[in-house]
């Protein structure tokens, strides 16, 4: 009987077994309908949850299982004192392995030790959450079409986020595989997993400071001498730094190439296209996704000088092409036709999140 606490509970080998499993079952569920005729799942869920929770019962479901437990502590006997060794000893009399979820860090690990069924954490407070991570590994292996040999970048609270700790604790065992965190600084990700998980395995790591407002200083990238990619405005924000600290940035890096990404710069912020014929190493790139309203169409563009646009055409051309049909290429034309309606709608969206932006501020400060 084993549990899985910790993503570390499986070996490299079983990781990548289950990987192939999963994608055998996705390929022929009808084989797998059955496997768990007659199993009881129990979902003993501390704290509310509504894609993990559901994700166990269904899952349980399409393999031919049945699922009891409960949604909230509120709902069990741990609203009349009872403690979570308890909880799992009895509810181990009624089904065949259990799903908890937890507030507390290390609460699966004190019930699997009066289980007498595995238990399977579904992640506990700040701790871990190896099965999210299972699913993260399953869709880079799909997406990527492996897990070695990656630059994976890690943005926003990394100090609270189990998700992070598990990915991070699983991937440190695949060979090749470097991080970048992103974070402000008292978000930064924790030290024992720098020096148990990353340091203990040689894994090299950069950590790149944000602000507390998750946006950047502009004096960590004066004169690095690195390829520098920034997305203005920032999008999980919305904030945009402004046209002089950006020309601060690439005039700093006269040997590097500086890419703008101003994907929602139509929502606010001055774009960086006035600098191209000032700067060399400077690259712009928009896309018609977002204010143009053709997100999947994969249409955009850059601007920079001749020799940086010839590169990219030489790569365009020569590695994994990836070709705009006739169709999207009409609809981008007509977009730019609609010149007067696109500004109406982005005046109309820039309006709208000020208005919303201000009601929040007003709901919190009462």
């Amino acid at each position: 009987m084993r549990s899985l606490i910790s993503i570390l509970d499986f070996s490299v080998e079983e990781l990548d077994q289950l990987i192939a499993t999963a994608k055998d079952i996705i390929a022929h569920p009808e084989n797998y309908r059955e496997s768990c005729k007659y199993k009881k799942l129990a979902t003993l869920f501390f704290e509310p949850s509504t894609r993990t929770r559901l994700s166990f019962e269904a899952a349980m479901l399409e393999l031919g299982g049945s699922v009891i437990g409960f949604s909230s502590a509120s709902s069990s006997s741990a609203s009349k004192g009872e403690s979570v060794a308890d909880t799992a000893q009895v509810i181990s009399c009624y089904a065949d392995i259990i799903a908890m979820r937890h507030p507390k860090e290390g609460a699966p690990v004190v019930a699997a030790r009066r289980a007498g069924v595995p238990i399977i954490n579904a992640g506990d407070g700040a701790g871990q959450h190896p099965t999210q991570t299972l699913l993260d590994l399953y869709t880079i292996k799909n997406e990527i079409g492996e897990i070695d040999n990656l630059k994976i970048a890690l943005i926003g609270d990394l100090k609270f986020g189990r998700t992070v700790h598990s990915l991070v604790t699983a991937m440190s065992r695949y060979p090749g595989v470097r991080f970048v965190f992103i974070s402000p600084e008292e978000l930064r990700i924790p030290e024992h997993v720098r020096s148990e998980v990353l340091d203990a395995n040689n894994i090299p790591y950069v950590e790149i400071p944000l602000k507390s407002d998750f946006t950047i200083d502009v004096n960590d990238y004066i004169g690095i001498n690195k390829t520098i990619f920034i997305a203005n405005p920032n999008a999980p924000t919305g904030i945009f730094a402004p046209l002089t600290e950006i020309e601060r940035v690439v005039s700093s890096n006269p040997e590097s190439i500086v890419i703008v990404d101003e994907a929602y710069i139509d929502f606010g912020g001055e774009s960086a296209l006035s600098l191209i014929k000032k700067y060399d190493n400077l690259l712009v790139t928009q896309t018609f996704s977002k204010s143009r309203s053709m997100a999947g169409a994969r249409l955009g563009f850059a601007v920079g000088s001749p020799e940086l646009i010839r590169d990219l055409n030489t790569i365009k051309y020569s590695t994994n092409p990836y070709n705009v049909n006739r169709l999207t290429l009409r609809l981008g034309e007509a977009t730019v036709d609609a010149e007067p309606y696109y500004r109406e709608k982005c005046a109309a969206i820039i309006a709208t999140r000020a208005e919303t932006a201000q009601l929040l501020m007003n709901f919190l400060c009462r």
